[in-house]
């Protein structure tokens, strides 16, 4: 068949068999399928626990139903338990556990709070909730977080809608200026409560007009605001959700809404700032659930709402491997192939899974039956049965039918059983992948693809897209290795690892010339050391020798058998610490591939692991749209915060190209520590349409990382102040390897500077005072953090700051707003440190109470304009002047502290005349006699007596010599 007709088949197949998948969460009728529950293995056996979330989801069902106004309601669920609970056979096994948007019940000695990690773009999917064991037992609401109902419907918001929360998460957003007051941020407007102070002395007072005049206090920093807890406003739950009157989200802020239904444009949170002041409505109704399809069911027909629960347990691994051996994998590529899954075979392969093998050309073989994996001579049986010779056509259908014949013939259900599938090229013999699909979607199995470089079909990576899996690349010319692709396809990552899984710790490559040697470095963390297995692969067939050297004097060494791969398996569990080695090659030229794995000292230990994804798979050069790497660093469900986190990008030519992820809620990344590491695909730096490949790294080399307690979301409650709510503990030293999959790059031409500036998230009035009471005079303190020149990358050229009486001209036509002069010339500051801006000017009587919105957008030095920013209000200004504040003055008091700058500076003039007061004595002293000092010693000694007779109220005899000497030494030092 020909390509563009098996295109054309793939895209229908896909568009028709997609709904079919209980994989991923789908609304299918105005009911949401395919949601998965997950209870973490460290919590304890409990039927209770069970009952109890059936409870909660068949409340938060229901009122989901209502908020969406009859849009949405959750109608399939799944329970999964633990392996280590007791089954006696009750439940079904599954072995695959869903990789993205799935909720977790979690222990309560790691977690807290109900939150959502892995927010990413509004209007996207985040990657998993978590819900603390303890909470979910306590029948009734919760007595800080409100009803369960509400807190489902909440964190789904940031679950599957990508909405953000509307209280202040940021110290900054407690208060906004609105009409010349300080309002508290809430949604909606009507929200009733107390504002009051939190500075000492006067804590716990009103925070009124009044009182910041009398005060002279900033509402920003030292007051907050307490909703009313027993108050009937009906929205919105992405705010206070704990208040029980609760019914809606707040939606457009127009005056065709309900007034206590307005969306609240001018508050400061994060929902305006990640989502363009659009209302939570707004960003729901866009979402793909409810734009073109699902519309409200009619008023009067009777839905039942409480969904569907299956009760299952984690079960073993169930794969087949599927190895291309067609003509075009000869020589290098077969070598590489059969290196990777001996690897992976003889190390990664969990125990008590089931595995078999496939190949395939212009037909297929079965390699290996089912086979579970027991022991060692399991897995050499195994690894002796892979294919030597390669020839012939390629028939990926072929190879996939005998795959799925494997899986469908055993007596377990296939329901999230996997295939991973290998081929370099466009298939050319039938029976074609596509005649398939369906038996694949019917079965519920999940295809993972590898494309062997540039010329992989192109319908792999729809391949894993249809059925939930894995798609990744081996590009041949990097140093990216083909056992590092292969493993990420059997190793799980991310929070949902189970306690006996090997922990990919270590990953490098490198050329070596005849002679020279590799040297490099890993690390064995506190809770891994156990079956820790050192590999290294060659690109050619030659000896391999190594050299291991650790703590306590630990060292050993092993050489390889002629063409094989190398394999250091170390018995002993391994202490902590830095481990050194050397490796040479026998052979010239050669490319070495260095891997590193552990497992748990014991089944007890909480490890930290490492979990990546993109935004997207493709990006179009000529787009605008940009792609989003991320790597999750978690212990079991805590944040891992300050890690470094560096990216690998190998180009289609050849190239290797390297930059950071950060957690510091700017630019890219959506939530500061939080533990997801954030950063874009650099444009600048691709060189070529095609095929890219990615390998993270996620270390701490110099003990900064922390686990972070209670991290993620935080909920809002009306007893104190939020605050961070956060407990941290250092994680010691680590390193871990983690790999997003393929980015595809089209449309690729040479241009210059094409990449704008990244988008200012966080702008902030920090503080707005009179300059000289009764004047007019006002200072505006703006905070933002800089973005790059490059999006989140270098140093932007300008900020260009407008206003403008509606929010309408800053969202809709920014450049017709009211500019600010000379902000050309101001300094600015490099990306991912805070800028601070004095906004100086005279506000005429009675027209502070004008609001006018402010934003702003940056600029580079080619003149591309970034995104415009977040937007703040302000009153009317008048003669208004922008000053940029420098480091040594940056401070958010600064415009409250002129009179302590004067002490300050009145202090250190009268230092500077002292000193040289005391310099102008000195020089005298210098030329007094000998006597002369004798003299003047003897007179500072009888005052020295005098001061301490005084002192010990004492009639202390006078030891005039003692004191003589002493007073001596004195004059002497002055000397």
């Amino acid at each position: 068949m020909h390509y563009l007709q098996r295109l054309v088949v793939l895209v229908c197949i896909t568009l028709t068999v997609t709904k079919l998948s209980n994989t991923s969460v789908k609304l299918v009728s105005n009911g949401y399928e395919g949601i998965y529950i997950y209870i973490d293995e460290f919590v304890e056996e409990n039927a209770t626990l069970i009952s109890r979330l059936q409870e909660i989801f068949s409340e938060a069902s229901e009122t989901m139903f209502m908020v969406t106004e009859r849009r949405a309601y959750l109608r399939k669920i799944t329970i999964v338990l633990p392996k280590k609970w007791t089954s006696k056979g009750k439940y079904r096994l599954i072995p695959k556990m869903a990789s993205e948007e799935f909720i977790y019940v979690t222990n309560c000695e790691e977690v807290s709070k109900p939150n959502v990690i892995g927010l990413q773009e509004c209007g996207k999917p985040a990657k998993f909730m978590q819900l603390p064991s303890c909470l979910v037992f306590q029948a009734g609401d919760t007595p800080k977080f409100g009803a369960w109902d509400h807190i489902i419907v909440h964190e789904w918001g940031h679950l599957h809608w990508g909405v953000y929360d509307e209280y202040p998460t940021n110290p900054t957003d407690k208060f906004y200026q609105m009409n010349g007051k300080w309002e508290p941020t809430r949604c909606s407007r009507q929200l009733r409560g107390t504002s009051l102070i939190t500075k000492e002395p006067y804590k716990d007072q009103l925070c009124d007009s009044a009182n910041i005049k009398s005060y002279n206090l900033n509402p920003v920093t030292d007051c907050r605001f307490i909703p009313d807890r027993e108050d009937n406003v009906i929205a919105s739950l992405m705010g206070s959700q704990y208040i029980s009157s609760l019914i809606s989200f707040c939606k457009r802020d127009t005056s065709k809404e309900a007034v206590d239904l307005r969306h609240n444009s001018e508050a400061v949170n994060d929902q305006n700032r990640r989502c363009d002041q659009r209302s939570v409505w707004e960003v729901l109704l866009n979402h793909t659930d409810f734009k073109n399809e699902n519309p409200p069911v009619v008023q009067g027909r009777k839905v039942s709402t409480k969904p569907e629960f299956t009760i299952v347990q984690q079960g073993p691994k169930i794969l087949v491997l599927v190895l291309d051996v067609s003509g075009s994998m000869s020589g290098t590529r077969s070598f590489r192939q059969s290196q990777a899954a001996k690897y992976v075979i003889n190390n990664l392969l969990p125990m008590d899974s089931l595995f078999g093998m496939v190949s395939f050309s212009s037909g297929a073989n079965i390699l290996a039956r089912m086979t579970r994996i027991t022991d060692n001579s399991v897995r050499q049986s195994l690894i002796e049965k892979l294919p030597i010779e390669s020839g012939g056509k390629t028939s990926i259908g072929a190879g996939l039918k005998l795959a799925i014949d494997l899986l469908t013939s055993m007596q377990n259900e296939t329901d999230g059983s996997e295939i991973i599938l290998i081929s370099d090229g466009e298939e050319n013999n039938a029976p074609f992948a596509s005649n398939f699909l369906q038996q694949i979607m019917e079965n519920w199995i999940i295809v993972n693809t590898i494309a062997v470089s540039q010329e992989a079909d192109i319908l792999l990576s729809n391949l894993s897209t249809i059925s939930n899996g894995k798609h990744f690349t081996w590009l041949e010319t990097g140093y990216i290795s083909f056992a590092d692709v292969l493993s990420q396809t059997i190793t799980t990552g991310g929070i949902m690892s189970s306690a006996d899984s090997p922990v990919i710790i270590y990953s490098d490559g490198k050329r070596l010339e005849q002679g020279r040697s590799m040297s490099g470095s890993f690390i064995i963390d506190s809770a891994l050391g156990l079956e820790t297995v050192f590999t290294v692969l060659s690109d050619n067939k030659s000896t391999i020798n190594a050299e291991i050297r650790g703590p306590g004097g630990y060292i050993t060494h092993k050489t390889s058998p002629v063409g094989d791969a190398l394999f250091i398996e170390i018995q002993r569990t391994l202490p902590k610490g830095r481990y050194f080695f050397d490796v040479t090659a026998s052979e010239a030229n050669a490319t070495l591939s260095t891997i590193v794995n552990s497992k748990p000292r014991s089944a007890k230990e909480r490890v930290i692991q490492v979990d990546s994804w993109l935004s997207k798979g493709k990006l179009d050069y000529k787009g605008k749209d940009n792609v989003i790497v991320y790597a999750l660093a978690t212990r079991k469900g805590s944040a891992v915060i300050n890690a470094k986190t560096k990216v690998l990008m190998e180009s289609p030519t050849g190239d290797s190209i390297e930059f950071d992820l950060k957690d510091e809620g700017i630019g890219a990344d959506a939530k500061a520590q939080d533990g997801v590491y954030s950063g874009y695909v650099p444009r600048n730096l691709l060189s070529a349409s095609g095929r890219y490949n990615l390998k993270i790294a996620v270390s701490d080399n110099n003990e900064r990382a922390m686990i972070s307690y209670s991290s993620g979301t935080m909920l809002s409650e009306d007893t104190s102040d939020s605050g961070t709510g956060m407990i941290q503990e250092p994680t010691g030293m680590f390193q871990r390897v983690t790999m997003p999959g393929e980015l595809f790059v089209e449309n690729y031409y040479a241009a210059g500077d094409i990449t704008p500036p990244g988008k200012v998230f966080d702008l902030a009035l920090v503080s707005k005072t009179e300059e000289v009471s009764g004047t007019g005079k006002t200072l505006y303190l703006l905070s933002w953090t800089a973005v790059g020149d490059d999006l989140d990358v270098g140093t932007a050229a300008r900020y260009d700051i407008r206003i403008s009486e509606t929010i309408e001209t800053m969202r809709n036509s920014f450049e017709t707003g009211r500019a600010f002069v000379n902000t050309s010339i101001l300094q600015t500051r490099p990306s991912g440190e805070k800028e601070q801006y004095l906004l100086r000017g005279l506000v005429p009587g009675g027209l502070d109470e004008v609001t006018y919105y402010l934003a702003l957008k940056a600029i580079d030095d080619s003149g591309n304009s970034g995104p415009v920013s977040n937007m703040i209000t302000v009153g009317y200004v008048l003669n208004f002047t922008l000053e940029h504040l420098s480091d040594s003055v940056q401070s958010n008091d600064r415009t409250r502290n002129h009179v302590t700058i004067i002490i300050v500076c009145v202090c250190v003039g009268l230092l500077i005349i002292g000193i040289l007061l005391l310099s102008l004595i000195c020089w005298k002293r210098k030329k007094r006699s000998k006597g002369d000092m004798e003299a003047e010693a003897e007179s500072v000694a009888v005052e020295l007596y005098q001061k301490e007779k005084i002192h010990r109220h004492t009639s202390t005899k006078w030891d005039r010599k003692n004191l003589h000497s002493r007073t001596k030494d004195i004059l002497i030092v002055k000397k």
